[in-house]
């Protein structure tokens, strides 16, 4: 793909528009670029056509182009200079250390060590990164960094469309990082875990005086509430996303809790209202459940992140984004996540033109947008990143030219003298080698001794099996078995594990197979058929997963249980 877009990473100290394309509505809004207290001119939020995004990707352009275009007009923006970040469950996000090295090697490093970061074809995806800190003191010596994998044809999707715009593409931001920008600036101290409630995924990131210790993403978010008041269209009498929205936002539709029995639900009501209400607390309950696996992925992520750091316990939770907008969804998440739930309410350190006083009232709602133009990623499609290497190269090309005909009349000028002080310098280093020769002896027995550490090394690695993981695998699978499950029997071969389980109920299997798939020594799981075995009026469900160790370099080994 040809890549015209103009300008591209050299806008500074300039306005922008920075974009956020979700997949019920979009934001807009054209700010200060690259300040640390950046100047927001104009901000608008707008409804997504129908089916335009999907998971990130501009799927119908020419509708989204279309409204854009109107709601730019409507507000009397003219900027063409543009940012988008992008919320999308297809880009990949690690925390790695790297030792300390100069800046422009990073990029060479990252991209080398990609495929060890992430589990995918790293040809197909733009590599990128963000400095989260420099360590140059003490043992910890390094630079933390957030590194980002994005598919190609996301970053390029989004070249396409600022083309057909006519925007000069400024950057391309990964939405976790335009958060955390956001975010760095608002928590200072402590140690805070902060939900980012988004339509279609919800981002977790733990602070620590607003440093990023953790970050991730969770397929799911406010849409799921919102699928399932569309899915009780004749209880809530809801066409579309946008009223199903606006309900969630007004009306109190979710419980205190999940699992809460109609009698829990409605006590201040009495018996023969209850059953009069009973209907609606069916459908009630069916919204309140369309959170469960969102919670119950957020409190992985808690449970992950106490285990990795456990002498920085999270002292406050915050709860961000569309969801936050959602009534009732911050007693149920204290209730469920065991910490007292606080709202972010307002952004620090960020202005507002004059007359945007409702826009400052909602100015949390605008973190994406307003963070990706502070310090965004600048993802750049492969055909873009050779194009500025190149111009990059014939600048220098340039410059070294210029640069070599100073410097051959500066060295014919003083050649003579030159020669003179380079053969005072090869006497010297002769002196050296001199000195030095007794060194050849240890470094020769050092090369012995690193080549019997290898050799024993080699050794040891031969003799580890697939199945020094079993125990690890055992307990995973005992938190993972829903209550009304069991196990008739495990059988290993190699990489390869079948169990053969029975259970009472058909969704404990799908509850299963989600969380199986969050065990991190096993892939590729799969239940071929599931049957019914009826006795005494009791059905129990008898199936067989079948899944394989993740690839660990060992020899395989048989085990059945």
């Amino acid at each position: 793909m040809e890549n015209k877009v103009r300008g591209m990473g050299r806008v500074m100290k300039k306005r922008v528009l920075s974009i956020e394309a979700g997949s019920q509505f979009t934001k807009v809004c054209e700010i200060d670029y690259r300040k640390k207290n950046p100047k927001v001119y104009h901000a608008i939020q707008f409804v997504t056509p129908k089916n335009a995004i999907e998971d990130g990707y501009i799927r119908d352009k020419l509708a989204f182009a279309k409204e854009l275009r109107k709601q730019l007009e409507h507000a009397g923006i003219k900027n063409r200079k543009v940012i988008f970040t992008i919320a999308s469950t297809r880009i990949a996000n690690r925390e790695v250390t790297l030792p300390l090295v100069k800046d422009n090697k990073i990029q060479a490093i990252v991209e080398a060590q990609a495929e060890e970061y992430f589990p995918v074809d790293t040809s197909q995806y733009v590599i990128s990164y963000t400095v989260l800190e420099k360590i140059t003191e003490g043992e910890e010596k390094g630079i933390k960094l957030l590194v980002l994998a994005a598919p190609e044809n996301l970053i390029k999707n989004y070249f396409s469309f600022s083309n057909e715009m006519g925007f000069e593409l400024t950057a391309i931001d990964y939405i976790g990082n335009s958060i955390f920008q956001v975010l760095k600036r608002q928590i200072t101290s402590g140690v805070d875990l902060v939900i980012q409630m988004n339509e279609q995924t919800t981002l977790v990131s733990v602070l620590n005086q607003g440093r990023l210790m953790l970050q991730r993403t969770i397929p799911y978010g406010v849409m799921a509430a919102v699928e399932a008041v569309l899915d009780n269209k004749k209880i809530f009498g809801k066409e579309n996303e946008k009223e199903a929205n606006d309900l969630l936002y007004d009306r109190r539709l979710i419980f205190p809790a999940f699992g809460m029995e109609l009698e829990e639900v409605a006590t201040s009501i009495e018996v023969q209202q209850q059953e009069e209400y009973r209907t609606t607390y069916e459908a009630e309950f069916e919204v309140t459940e369309s959170l469960r696996y969102l919670v119950s992925n957020i409190s992985r992520v808690i449970d992950y992140y106490n285990s990795k750091f456990p002498d920085k316990k999270i002292e406050k939770v915050h709860l961000t984004g569309h969801g936050a907008k959602v009534k009732g969804i911050v007693p149920l998440m204290t209730r469920e996540l065991g910490y007292n739930i606080e709202k972010l309410e307002q952004l620090h350190g960020v202005l507002f033109q004059k007359g945007m006083e409702s826009v400052i009232g909602e100015s949390v709602q605008y973190s994406s947008v307003i963070g990706a133009a502070m310090n965004p990623i600048g993802f750049l499609s492969k055909e873009a990143s050779m194009e500025k290497e190149q111009k990059e190269n014939l600048t220098s090309m340039k410059v070294l030219l210029v640069g070599s005909i100073g410097v051959a009349l500066f060295a014919i000028l003083f050649s003579t003298v030159q020669y003179q002080s380079e053969k005072a310098k090869n006497q010297s280093l002769k002196n050296q080698i001199a000195e030095l020769k007794p060194i050849e002896k240890v470094y020769q027995e050092n090369e012995q001794a690193t080549s019997q550490l290898n050799e024993l090394e080699e050794c040891y690695g031969k003799t580890k099996t697939e199945n020094e993981q079993f125990l690890e695998l055992i307990q995973e699978l005992e938190d993972s078995l829903p209550t009304v499950m069991s196990v008739a029997s495990c059988n290993i071969s190699g990489k390869t594990i079948v169990i053969n389980l029975e259970s009472t109920t058909k969704i404990s299997v799908a509850k299963l197979i989600l969380n199986l798939k969050q065990i991190p020594i096993i892939e590729r799981i799969e239940v071929p058929a599931i049957t019914e075995r009826e006795e005494d009026g009791t059905i129990t469900y008898l199936f067989t997963v079948n899944c394989t160790y993740k690839e660990q370099g060992v020899k395989p080994a048989t085990i059945e249980e």
